[in-house]
């Protein structure tokens, strides 16, 4: 996956504020597919060696932006195998828009990675989850798709704590979604409209899951030595390889490893006190605590590679917060058992 923006929209504070176009107020969805540099089509062709005479790829296909002319740079978005189906933009954007926008102007950033192998949108949920007080949680949805397979296409929940604007992504239950998305471009809004309502009910009853979960958390209990056994279990030191003695290439990377892990559990020891919301009392000395010391690492602190939307929202960043989050759900269930 690209580890780099394209292009893309903000509004308001995000947890990237500053990247991309700035824009006064949330937008619709025609807007947002302007402003994100979504609004293009893509197609399929095949492939040739560059040789004289040249040689078809068997079994891979080209993806490319119909917006830009052939021999730009940026025209092919991916390349992938014969059987692959291309999503349109504006295609997903609608069946998105009919479950969470309804023409409204719900959208807050949006945009693509790379050349626009990756592209997303991420709409407003108007309903706030409120964890304890001044601990607010704002839910959004997230809809992401890619043109070069690397992305299922997809649609998440994405939370953001408003103190400190760390960002956490769910997979929402969507059986069958897949198959709407690849028939949106023959079908209307009506005709979708009985789906879009069901997955509209369904998001909604996860969001109440999620606020229990969170709310939970804020209430268990986290002292420095579960504190230490979460971050055992986070970021385990990985064990010595058994040829490193002998191999200087194989030990000098396994130092590296144990290195980077213990940076890593020390950052977010010092965020666990020191984090922003830290002197909430849903924050001090609880497992809610323990989670956005983590978010916050990967959001905020965590080195990476490009930009750090595509690798907080979309990359590797979001599997350590997950793996965290299903932790503390873990140590929570078992304590409270």
């Amino acid at each position: 996956m690209p580890a780099n923006i394209g292009e893309m929209f903000h509004y308001g504070q995000t947890p990237w504020h500053g990247k991309g176009r700035e824009v006064p107020d949330p937008l619709t969805m025609d807007q947002a597919l302007h402003a994100g540099g979504l609004d293009w089509r893509v197609d399929e062709l095949e492939l040739q060696t560059c040789e004289d005479p040249p040689s078809p790829v068997w079994r891979r296909k080209a993806i490319v932006r119909l917006d830009r002319e052939p021999g730009h740079q940026g025209r092919v978005v991916g390349v992938v195998h014969l059987g692959f189906k291309p999503l349109q933009n504006r295609d997903g954007a609608r069946l998105f828009d009919a479950i969470f926008g309804h023409g409204k102007a719900v959208y807050h950033t949006g945009g693509y990675l790379g050349c626009g192998e990756v592209v997303w949108l991420m709409a407003k949920i108007e309903k706030t989850l409120t964890i304890g007080d001044d601990d607010i949680v704002q839910p959004y949805a997230l809809f992401a798709n890619s043109h070069d397979g690397s992305e299922a296409c997809s649609i998440s929940l994405a939370t953001v704590r408003v103190v400190c604007q760390n960002t956490l992504k769910l997979a929402l239950q969507q059986k069958g979604l897949g198959d709407q998305f690849r028939r949106s471009h023959q079908s209307t809004f009506v005709e979708h409209a009985e789906a879009a309502a069901e997955f509209w009910a369904s998001t909604m009853r996860q969001l109440d899951d999620v606020a229990g979960s969170f709310k939970g958390l804020a209430r268990a209990t986290c002292d420095d030595k579960a504190f230490a056994a979460f971050l055992d279990r986070l970021l385990p030191i990985p064990p010595k390889p058994r040829t490193a003695d002998r191999n200087p290439a194989v030990m000098k990377a396994w130092e590296t490893r144990v290195e980077d892990a213990k940076k890593a559990r020390k950052e977010i020891g010092r965020l666990r006190t020191e984090q922003k919301g830290g002197n909430l009392k849903t924050s001090q000395g609880t497992l809610w605590g323990a989670l956005n010391a983590v978010t916050e690492y990967v959001d905020h602190h965590r080195e990476c590679k490009g930009d750090r939307v595509a690798y907080t929202l979309l990359g590797d960043g979001m599997d350590l917060k997950l793996k965290a989050y299903k932790l503390v759900r873990d140590i929570n269930s078992t304590t409270a058992a």
